[in-house]
């Protein structure tokens, strides 16, 4: 289990919730952080997006790389 899960499951507030608000606080809309699952890669965490008001997010890709399944980015 994710010791992030486990704080949460025992009703303790993780570092990583007390780090988002923060952030929020400051202005920031997400974070880039290294990706645990593919070596080199990165991941993106994003707050608020798409919203009225809020920042967009729109994906970019001349190459055609991404999946085009709807199921793909769920």
């Amino acid at each position: 289990q994710c010791e992030w899960r486990d704080l949460v499951d025992r009703e303790l507030v993780p570092p990583t919730y007390e780090l988002r608000e923060r952030l929020l606080a400051e202005g920031w809309h997400g974070v880039i952080y290294p990706s645990h699952m593919s070596r080199g890669g990165t991941c993106a965490a994003l707050w608020r997006w798409n919203g009225e008001g809020a920042p967009s997010l729109e994906a970019v890709d001349p190459d055609n790389r991404l999946p085009t399944s709807a199921a793909s980015w769920l």
